[in-house]
């Protein structure tokens, strides 16, 4: 489907361009299938602009997601 050609085409195309590290919370709303939410990042890593791709990181530094950022790695709010 369109859907899984677009997931196929973030986990393996371009290199990301930052990394984000998420609390544990956030790792499950992931793995159920839900956004992920500025209250579960815990930190930045990079510079990255909207529209990038990212990867998504555990607390232990595991990759468990990809993406395509929604803001800025310069937003002061998170």
């Amino acid at each position: 489907s369109k859907l899984d050609a677009r997931k196929r085409w973030i986990i393996s195309s371009i290199s990301p361009k930052g990394e984000l590290i998420i609390d544990e919370g956030a790792k499950k709303a992931l793995n159920n299938g839900k956004s992920l939410l500025a209250a579960g990042i815990k930190k930045v890593n990079g510079k990255f602009n909207k529209g990038d791709h990212i990867k998504i990181l555990d607390r232990t530094n595991k990759e468990c997601a990809r993406g395509l950022c929604s803001f800025s790695s310069g937003v002061s709010s998170l």
